[in-house]
C-alpha cells in the first residue's frame, strides 16, 4: 500500500479498502429524516446540520474540480474553492461537505443564493464562502468508503490542512441532546446523526439521520398562478413534495422574493410550462399555469395543516443542486 495514512489503520479496516482508479463522479450519501435522536445514543456521532449547498471536490494529484450532489460543474461558481483544493498538493482525494455563508455565527443560505447562481464572479464581487468537509470517498488511490465514519473523518482531519476557506467539520461523540439543545437556542436548521461504523453508502441511508430543528424544507414546483393583467411575472408559486413516487401537492408560496428572484422566475417558469397537471395527489388550485417538475425551492413555514398543506410559506432560495425526484415530506421537528 502507497499511502503512509492508510498503511497505519488495523488490518480489519485495511480489508475494507478497495484499490481503485481516480473516480470522475461519487454519487452522494443522502440522511434519512426524523425529528428525533437514535434511541439508543451509543455508537452514534453528531454533527450541526448546515444550511448551504453540499458540494464534492476531487483532486486528482494536478487539478481539481468541483460539482453538486446532481453533478453539476461549479469550477466557475466557487473558483477559490478549486484553487484552495488544488493546494493540497501531496495526495489524490475525493471529499464531501457542504458551501456556507457565515453571517454573525449563523449559516445564511440567502446570502449564498448570490453565490450559487452566478459564474466566474469577479474577486472584489464575490460573497465570501466557507467549504466545511465532513466526508472523504476517496485517498491516495484507494476506496475509503467502505470505512466506518469515524474513521473517515480521522483521516479527513490528516488529510487536509484546513484554512481558510477550508474547514473540516467537527463533531462529538453519542451525546446528541446537547448538540440539539445547543442547535435550537441557536437557530441552527438542524443536527446529523451518524451511526460511527457506518460506511458510505451512494443511496439513501439510515447510517445517517437528518434531525430538524427549523421548519423548512426543499420542495418541487409544480406550477404557478398569474392574474390577467397583472404587471408582477407570477403571484404564488404551487409546491409537492414525493409520496411514494407519487407528485403530492403542499401548497403555495408568495413571500420572500427579492425582485431580482421575481424577475428571474418569471422568465424561468414560462419556459417550463406544460398542459398537463403534474400533480396527482393533492388539490391545487384549478387556474393555475403548470410547469415540469423540474425546479426545486426551498420555503420555510409555520406548520403542516390535518391536511397536508404548508402555511404561512416563505421563499428561501433555489436548490438547483437537488434532483426534483429526491424530494419528500421531512418529519416536523420536536421543539
Amino acid at each position: 500500500m502507497s499511502s503512509p495514512r492508510l498503511e497505519k489503520l488495523p488490518e480489519d479496516e485495511q480489508s475494507r479498502l478497495r484499490e481503485e482508479p481516480f473516480p470522475p463522479l461519487v454519487h452522494p450519501m443522502r440522511p434519512e429524516a426524523t425529528n428525533r435522536l437514535p434511541s439508543n445514543e451509543k455508537g452514534w456521532a453528531y454533527e450541526r446540520k448546515l444550511d448551504g449547498q453540499r458540494v464534492f471536490g476531487y483532486h486528482d494529484g494536478d487539478t481539481a474540480h468541483l460539482t453538486a450532489q446532481n453533478h453539476r460543474s461549479l469550477n466557475t461558481t466557487y473558483p477559490e474553492l478549486v484553487e484552495a483544493l488544488e493546494a493540497q498538493t501531496d495526495h489524490t482525494l475525493v471529499v464531501d461537505g457542504e458551501v456556507v455563508v457565515i453571517e454573525n455565527g449563523r449559516t445564511s443560505f440567502e446570502k449564498l443564493q448570490d453565490r450559487m447562481h452566478r459564474a466566474h464572479p469577479p474577486e472584489d464581487e464575490r460573497t465570501p464562502v466557507a467549504w466545511v468537509l465532513f466526508d472523504l470517498l476517496h485517498l491516495d488511490g484507494w476506496d475509503t468508503r467502505n470505512l466506518p465514519f469515524l474513521t473517515r473523518k480521522k483521516l479527513l482531519k490528516d488529510a487536509i490542512d484546513a484554512k481558510a476557506p477550508l474547514a473540516v467539520l467537527s463533531h462529538i461523540h453519542e451525546h446528541g441532546q446537547i448538540l440539539l439543545d445547543q442547535g435550537q437556542q441557536k437557530g441552527w436548521e438542524g443536527i446529523m446523526a451518524k451511526r460511527a461504523t457506518a460506511p458510505y453508502a451512494q443511496d439513501r441511508s439510515d447510517g445517517w439521520l437528518k434531525i430538524k430543528i427549523r421548519k423548512e424544507q426543499e420542495f418541487v414546483v409544480g406550477g404557478y398562478t398569474r392574474p390577467e393583467g397583472s404587471p408582477v411575472p407570477f403571484d404564488e408559486i404551487l409546491l409537492g413534495y414525493y409520496d411514494k413516487h407519487v407528485l403530492t401537492y403542499a401548497g403555495r408560496v408568495n413571500t420572500g422574493f427579492s425582485h431580482g428572484m421575481m424577475e428571474g422566475l418569471g422568465r424561468i417558469l414560462p419556459r417550463l410550462e406544460q398542459d398537463e397537471k403534474p400533480f396527482h395527489a393533492g388539490d391545487p388550485p384549478r387556474h393555475a399555469r403548470w410547469v415540469k417538475p423540474r425546479m426545486v425551492i426551498q420555503a420555510a413555514f409555520t406548520e403542516w395543516t390535518p391536511n397536508n398543506r404548508i402555511r404561512h410559506a416563505r421563499f428561501k432560495g433555489l436548490r438547483p443542486d437537488k434532483d426534483p425526484t429526491t424530494i419528500t415530506k421531512d418529519p416536523l421537528p420536536n421543539t
